[in-house]
C-alpha cells in the first residue's frame, strides 16, 4: 500500500492500495474548528463531496461525516462496507 500527500492549499491526496484504487481530493472549504468540505473521486464515483463538521458538545467534540452525491444504493453500501 501506497499513498502520497500533496498539503498546501489545495490539501490534494492520492491514495493507492495495492495498485488497485486510486482515490482523489480537493478541498473546497475550510472553516477552522467547524468545518472542512472535500470533493472525492475514485474510480467508482466522481464528483461527489465529503463534509466533515465539528460540534463541541459539553467536554467532547462530535464529528459528523457525510458523503454526498454517491449515484446509487450499490454504491453507497459499497462506500458503508469501506
Amino acid at each position: 500500500m501506497k499513498s502520497e500527500a500533496k498539503v498546501d492549499e489545495t490539501a490534494k491526496y492520492i491514495y493507492d492500495e495495492n495498485d488497485t484504487y486510486t482515490h482523489t481530493s480537493d478541498c473546497k472549504e475550510i472553516i477552522p474548528f467547524e468545518k472542512i468540505v472535500l470533493t472525492y473521486n475514485s474510480q467508482s464515483v466522481q464528483d461527489t463531496f465529503i463534509a466533515i463538521t465539528l460540534t463541541s458538545i459539553s467536554n467532547t467534540t462530535e464529528v459528523k461525516l457525510v458523503h454526498e452525491f454517491i449515484p446509487n444504493l450499490e454504491m453507497i453500501e459499497n462506500h458503508i462496507k469501506g
